[in-house]
């Protein structure tokens, strides 16, 4: 609605929607290369809640991935990583089935030295299996994901 008053002009919002493309990462069968401890498994960090979360063995090169279920475009990850960040890491795809080969790095993140959310945008690709593949740690601990979201 727009109107004038005192010769400005004045707007009012009405009301106002945030759309985003869904997590098609969401409860989706999740894997990793190590977990810290049994309860700290891969399936936390695609399970929706912010206060569960995946940790890896205190060692570099550590990855997680996750099943789309069928191949899909991908063009955003999102990862809220935990105070056991990764410092270097890679956002790879697959469109193989079985999540095993084929792996092509889509995203590179290197130097990042803070916690908290990176979004990372990718050129639209096709996946049907998308992984962070960790290079280097910011911390002695290991990797640790709140989140591992995948947006289309």
């Amino acid at each position: 609605m727009r109107g004038r008053e005192s010769g400005r002009v004045r707007w009012t919002l009405w009301s106002a929607q945030v759309f985003d493309a869904p997590d098609l990462a969401r409860g989706r069968k999740a894997t990793a290369s190590s977990a810290e401890t049994a309860s700290l498994g891969p399936e936390n960090a695609v399970d929706g809640d912010s206060a569960t979360r995946w940790a890896s063995k205190y060692t570099d090169g550590e990855w997680l991935a996750v099943d789309l279920g069928e191949v899909r475009t991908v063009r955003r990850v999102l990862l809220d990583w935990e105070a056991a960040a990764g410092r270097d890491y890679d956002i790879q795809v697959t469109e193989d089935a079985d999540g095993v080969s084929g792996w092509r790095t889509v995203a590179e993140r290197r130097g990042r030295t803070t916690a908290g959310v990176d979004s990372v945008v990718v050129e639209p690709v096709a996946a049907r299996h998308v992984r962070m593949s960790g290079v280097k740690r910011q911390t002695t601990y290991g990797y640790s994901l709140h989140r591992f979201e995948v947006r289309a």
